[in-house]
């Protein structure tokens, strides 16, 4: 398959969500891995509709149910696709944001392969590019980040293990203090409750930098990244996670 198909394959992915970032030579060759030639076609399929269940799946793309399980499990173990029954218990099957193959490639146990550190280093210095690319357009970015929510954040370290020093987050720009709210142990029990499963997976982040030679300091690697409900059981199907 040439670029131009691929370029046109990134392009549904985006309409999933997530940054549309240009395509480069980087995201070709990360596609290349985690789509393949193979399958290129399947996922054009979702470039009208990007959540589409199994009888509408098999109208646009002209495969057979067999065939397109296949597809999906193959692109599934990739976080390039997402299987999961709605509420009514129908299956449904979603293209995934670009973005989230990183977050499923390195959420599960991977061997040190050539093939891992080579997708490793792509997922790098497509990090590297991104960066370069907002820097140099930093007030058209600036806008965009400001409309959108923070991300939440769990820093599990109190102490720099290296120094024995506190760790202290500098933010530098006063901040409006918001109303503090303690949990009591009875709601946070309602709240894991509320799921039927709860997945755990590696922190993805931590992972990929050990598979470019930066392994975390203060931390070894363990399962930390959850899933719950729908997700955790998506996760622990395809060996992202394991149910806790």
């Amino acid at each position: 398959m040439s670029e131009a198909d691929y370029k046109k394959a990134v392009n549904v992915l985006y309409k999933a969500g997530g940054f549309p970032y240009p395509f480069s030579e980087t995201i070709h060759e990360i596609l290349k891995i985690t789509i393949k030639d193979d399958n290129l076609d399947f996922v054009m399929a979702f470039q009208n509709q990007t959540s589409q269940t199994m009888e509408q799946l098999k109208k646009s793309s002209g495969l057979s149910e067999e065939e397109i399980l296949k597809k999906v499990e193959a692109l599934a173990k990739w976080g390039v696709i997402i299987d999961q029954p709605n509420r009514h218990g129908v299956m449904v099957f979603q293209i995934f944001p670009f973005h989230r193959q990183f977050e499923y490639i390195f959420m599960k146990n991977l061997e040190k392969t050539e093939e891992n550190y080579h997708i490793a280093q792509l997922f790098g210095k497509l990090n590297e590019e991104h960066n370069d690319l907002v820097q140099s357009n930093y007030d058209r970015w600036e806008t965009t980040m400001g409309r959108m929510p923070a991300q939440d954040r769990t820093v599990p370290i109190l102490e720099n293990r290296e120094t024995g020093e506190d760790l202290n987050i500098i933010v530098n720009k006063d901040l409006e203090v918001p109303s503090e709210q303690i949990l009591p142990t009875q709601r946070i029990r309602e709240l894991i409750e509320k799921y039927d499963d709860i997945a755990v997976g590696n922190c993805y982040c931590r992972q990929h930098q050990e598979f470019l030679d930066n392994p975390c300091k203060q931390i070894e690697l363990t399962p930390s990244c959850f899933t719950l409900g729908k997700s955790a059981r998506h996760t622990s199907n395809h060996g992202f996670s394991k149910l806790v």
